[in-house]
């Protein structure tokens, strides 16, 4: 009984570790010499670059759902997604491999400088396939390093939200370099891409908590957009963190079926855009 109770919670607390992932505030921004890793390391989510090998040795299945949070005019409206490539090439030598050797010799004991008008071919065809980053606005085939960053840093949320994962998905920030219209498509992305998931955000974006706020209330009423699942305010956890005079105390902030706080938004919150507009 005691090996069950003990035993068993470390046995489920390490299956819990081992799912998890964490993603850091500043994300991988591969480049055109970009090779992806088939074996995809945990440790490489925190830099997000286990995002993009991920992707890059994807099936069909999870690069759909990632072009659709991706690019989707209802969700993210990034206007780029990732498309199969396949590259045709083939190489020819000027000589014959098997007899290289014999003719370089010849050209060094006589002398020559160059090799006789008859050389020696041989031809070797190759076929790589492998997936590339499209923008849908210009129609162009394009690298993560030439276009804004915002693809790159959200993508890994991306990633990990459309994958399957039993575990706890963190990250940091994930609104940084992208649209408001994209931070609101973020409270959908984490409510909607995978019901197995769950997720721990550490946010400054009051756009993603309002389309939170919005589901919950639209779930209330009844008035949910087609589609799309419930989300109900035990799905949610809002935690606010106020610096204090002996260290920082976290503050459950509860929500109401009407999706909205059973208190006054904190300190910093909505507060400055009112003194601006009014």
């Amino acid at each position: 009984m005691f090996s069950d109770i003990f035993v068993a919670s470390l046995d489920n607390l390490q299956e819990l570790l081992r799912d998890s992932l964490t993603i850091g505030p500043l994300r991988h921004i591969p480049d055109s010499t970009f090779e992806p890793d088939a074996n995809i390391k945990q440790k490489d989510w925190y830099s997000g670059k286990a995002s993009w090998d991920m992707v890059f040795n994807a099936d069909q299945k999870l690069l759909s759902k990632v072009n659709y949070w991706l690019a989707g005019k209802e969700q993210l409206d990034l206007g780029y997604a990732f498309v199969g490539k396949s590259e045709r090439s083939e190489i020819e030598y000027v000589h014959d491999p098997d007899s290289f050797s014999d003719a370089t010799r010849e050209l060094i004991d006589t002398g020559q400088g160059q090799l006789s008008s008859e050389p020696f071919i041989s031809k070797m065809a190759f076929k790589k396939n492998n997936v590339t980053l499209w923008d849908l606005h210009n129609d162009i085939e394009v690298c993560a390093s030439d276009i804004g960053a915002g693809v790159s840093q959200v993508l890994p949320l991306v990633v990990a939200a459309s994958s399957a994962n039993r575990g706890l998905v963190c990250i940091e920030q994930p609104e940084l370099h992208i649209h408001p219209k994209a931070q609101v498509g973020l409270g959908d992305l984490l409510t909607q891409a995978q019901e197995s998931n769950q997720f721990l955000i550490e946010t400054h974006s009051e756009h993603l908590i309002l389309r939170l706020l919005r589901r919950i209330r639209e779930t209330t009423e009844g008035s949910l957009p087609e589609g799309l699942s419930p989300v109900r305010k035990e799905d949610v956890s809002i935690i606010y963190l106020e610096t204090a005079e002996h260290g920082v105390i976290a503050h459950r902030t509860r929500l109401t079926d009407d999706g909205d706080l059973e208190t006054d938004w904190p300190n910093g919150f909505f507060d400055e855009r009112d003194e601006e507009l009014f």
